[in-house]
Formats: C-alpha cells, structure tokens, sequence
C-alpha cells in the first residue's frame, strides 16, 4: 500500500510543480505552493505510519500552520489587489 501512496504523492507533486512553475497568474501559483506543501506533509505522515516514528510529527504541524497562514495572507494580498480596478 505505501508503494501505492508513493506512486500518487509523485505523481500529484508533479501536477502542482508543473502549476507552480507555468501557472498563469499567482493565484494559480499559490495553488501549486500550496499543494506542494501539502503533498510534504502527506509523505511526512505516510512515512511516519510506515516507520512507526512520531519524530516528524512536530514539523508536520509547524508546516501545516505555514501552508495556511502563507495561502491566508496570499489570499487577501489578492483580494486587495482587486480593490484597484
């Protein structure tokens, strides 16, 4: 099974670099950082389910308080962006 979880953590992780890096405009960028964020975080888990460790479980909190603060402020940057027009 964890063969099978890697295969498609890849695969999503290619999805979002490919939207990271050719995304149109930024807020398909803060998609792809985002998903990418929390591609890590699901391997993190993953791995610690398979090691049996609860080492990285830490990080996994600190990096999921990141993601969402990073696409919260991200988020109202582009909605005061708007304002503008």
């Amino acid at each position: 099974m964890i063969v099978v979880t890697s295969v498609a953590l890849a695969l999503a992780a290619l999805g979002f670099t490919y939207r990271l890096l050719r995304g149109p405009d930024l807020a398909n960028r803060i998609v792809g950082f985002d998903g990418l964020l929390s591609v890590l975080v699901i391997g993190i888990l993953a791995n610690a389910v398979r090691t049996g460790s609860e080492a990285m479980l830490p990080v996994v909190l600190v990096l999921t308080l990141l993601a969402f603060s990073g696409t919260a402020l991200l988020g109202r940057f582009i909605e005061a962006g708007d304002d503008d027009r």
